[in-house]
């Protein structure tokens, strides 16, 4: 469960990153991997509340 958490802040911090450098540069390479990072980041919060789920209804 902590790497989940772990690549969750990690992907977060990479689109903040590449948000910011489209911000810098102006190139529109940045904010098109800020948004792919976005997606990558949505489906891995889906992910961790799915495992968070299943650990309540099967208790282990």
């Amino acid at each position: 469960m902590i790497v989940v958490r772990l690549l969750v802040v990690a992907i977060a911090l990479w689109s903040a990153m590449m948000v910011a450098m489209w911000m810098f540069t102006g190139q529109r390479r940045f904010l098109r991997m800020a948004w792919q990072a976005a997606k990558i980041a949505i489906i891995a919060v889906a992910v961790f509340f799915g495992l968070m789920l299943i650990e309540r209804v099967l208790p282990l």
